[in-house]
Formats: structure tokens, sequence, C-alpha cells
């Protein structure tokens, strides 16, 4: 029974650790991100430099980006905090996967390929944080966050389209238009026609490492909650500690808190226990809606 007991709790504790941890990450990175973007604009308006350049860099825009998946995601991570359900919508997702691979990639191409050439232009002022400290924040609320959703081919690609859309508009500007100088050197060193292929599959390659590390920690989280289960744990009495979240959650909720269903840890659930998920949501709302009528009751 005591397994049992921790079990159920664990899985309800977790939701607050993710939540926590998310909510730290993200608050961090959004308040960093308007900083540095902030310090960079005031140094443009010093020097009496036009503040659209400013936005010619993907480092703006990719911790543009970030800000802005962040700030969707901490209501969610608040509220995964007060109820012990942590999710959010798979849109917000893909956004943060976008930011997340885009600043990756930024911080990646710094390191390798401009802090050789100019340390200070790399790592010097506003350029730490968009460099190193927002890639950083958002990497760990990524690899942290309880993210049940598997992208399709269509859903990876358009979590792509911030740096494909970028890229394009680089290379007309710089290369075919020549407008804009070769901020990325990506035309200088050695001719386009090498380096943005190299580019291209670097990109795509710290993107399928990042989800790929996500899948990992989110394997180990896993095995972490289902540990104190014997494996030949009764079906029945994984169904009771199911039924206990609802009733659980039901019995906290307030007028107006979203109702959700944890279906990514219902079906990890399912998928361990061999329980159909469908059962698992069933037994959960059934737990839900009783834990309401007991909230009235109060």
């Amino acid at each position: 029974m005591k397994k049992k007991v921790v079990a159920k709790e664990y899985l309800l504790v977790l939701q607050r650790y993710r939540s926590i941890i998310t909510f730290v990450a993200c608050s961090i990175t959004l308040v960093v991100a308007l900083y540095a973007i902030g310090l960079a604009l005031v140094n443009y308006a010093i020097d009496g430099i036009k503040i659209i350049n400013l936005f010619k860099y993907f480092t703006t825009l990719s911790n543009m980006l970030t800000a802005l998946a962040a700030a969707f995601i901490i209501p969610y991570a608040i509220n995964g905090y007060r109820f012990k359900h942590f999710s959010y919508p798979k849109w917000v997702s893909m956004m943060h996967f976008a930011g997340t691979a885009s600043t990756s990639f930024v911080s990646f191409f710094t390191v390798v390929f401009i802090a050789p050439y100019n340390r200070e232009f790399a790592f010097g002022g506003s350029n730490f944080y968009l460099h190193v400290i927002c890639p950083l924040m958002i990497l760990i609320s990524y690899f942290f966050v309880e993210s049940h959703y598997r992208y399709t081919t269509k859903e990876f690609l358009i979590c792509m389209t911030p740096f494909i859309a970028y890229s394009l508009v680089y290379l007309v500007n710089v290369v075919f238009i020549g407008s804009w100088e070769d901020l990325y050197l990506l035309n200088t060193l050695v001719p386009f026609y090498f380096s943005m292929p190299i580019a291209y599959i670097a990109f795509f390659a710290i993107s399928h490492l990042i989800k790929w590390i996500s899948l990992t920690v989110s394997k180990l989280q896993q095995a972490r909650m289902f540990s104190p289960w014997p494996v030949d744990t009764d079906p029945l009495n994984i169904k009771f500690d199911v039924y206990g979240m609802g009733l659980d959650r039901g019995t906290h909720m307030k007028g107006d808190d979203e109702l959700n269903v944890p279906i990514g840890v219902l079906n990890a659930v399912g998928k361990h226990f061999e329980i159909r998920t469908e059962e698992l949501i069933k037994i959960y709302c059934k737990g839900l809606l009783e834990g309401l009528k007991n909230s009235k009751k109060r």
C-alpha cells in the first residue's frame, strides 16, 4: 500500500516539479531576452545606428521568439504548480521548440564560427545574454517541460520555418541584392553555396539532437515515475490511483480554473501497464467529477 501511495503522490508532485523548473527558466529567459534586446536598442541609439539594423540579426529575432514562447508558457507553469497538472497546447509546444532550436543554433554558430574571429562581437555586451544565457535557459525549460507531443514531419518542418525564412531573406539581401553586410560571414570566408548547405545541415542536426535529448529525459522521468510500482502490479490498483488523481484535481479546482486532462501522463501509464489510455481518461474524469461535487459541498 505504501508503494502505491508514493507512486500516486509522485505522479502529482512531478507536475509541480516540472512546473517550478519551467517557470524559473522561462522567467529568466523572458527577463534576460528583454533586457538584452533593450540594452542593444539603447546602445544603437547612443551610437547613432539605425534601430532597424538590430533586427537584421537572427540572434535578435530568435531570442524574441524564445521570449514570446516563454511568455505563453509561464501562465501554464503557474497553473501546473497550483493544480498539479502541467500541460499546454501543441502550438505553444511547437513555438517553444522552434525558439529552442533557433537560439541553440545561434549559440553553436557563435562559439564555433564567430568567436574565433571576433570574440568581443560574440560575447561582448548584450550578446553574452543573447548568445549564452537565453539559449541555456530555454534549453533547460524545454528539456524539463512535460511534453507528450510527437511532431509529424509536417509539424517539424513548420518549427523550422523561422530559420528557413531568415536564411532566404539573408541570402537575397547579402548575395543577390547586396543591401546587407555579410553579418554572419556566410559569403565572405567561403562562397555561400558551400556555407549555406553546411548551416542547414547543422541546424537540422541540432534540432534533432534537442528533440532526442528531450525524449530521453522524458523516458528517464517516466522510469522514475513507475519505479515505486512492482512490475506485476494489479491493473485495478493503477486505475484506483488514476481515479485518485482526478479526485484530487477536482477537489482543488476553483470556478475560473481551466479544465484539462493530463493525457501525456495517462498515456505513459497506460503503455507501461498495458491499459488502454481511453479507459484511464474515463476513470480520471470520473474522479474529477466526484472531486468537483465534493468541492461544491464545502
